[in-house]
């Protein structure tokens, strides 16, 4: 109803994305959270996914608020 998400970790350190998101943001929650910041090229690379999905992945990624977006580039910054 209300499309939440959350990322979490566990007691063992790994990064949990609990709610309803796309395999590509549950995937790309991973990846910025592993690197700390990256824009939608490395995306596409780290995901093997064209640029237009990692777009709109990272664009989901800051309109959920699983992440931020950098005031410096056009990246994203893990609030894991």
């Amino acid at each position: 109803h209300y499309q939440l998400a959350v990322v979490a970790q566990d007691r063992t350190g790994q990064i949990q994305v609990l709610g309803v998101v796309s395999d590509h943001v549950r995937r790309a929650v991973h990846v910025v959270a592993e690197t700390g910041t990256l824009g939608s090229a490395e995306l596409a690379g780290d995901l093997d996914v064209p640029q237009d999905t990692a777009e709109h992945a990272i664009a989901e990624l800051v309109e959920r608020r699983l992440a931020v977006p950098s005031l410096i580039d056009n990246r994203v910054v893990s609030l894991a």
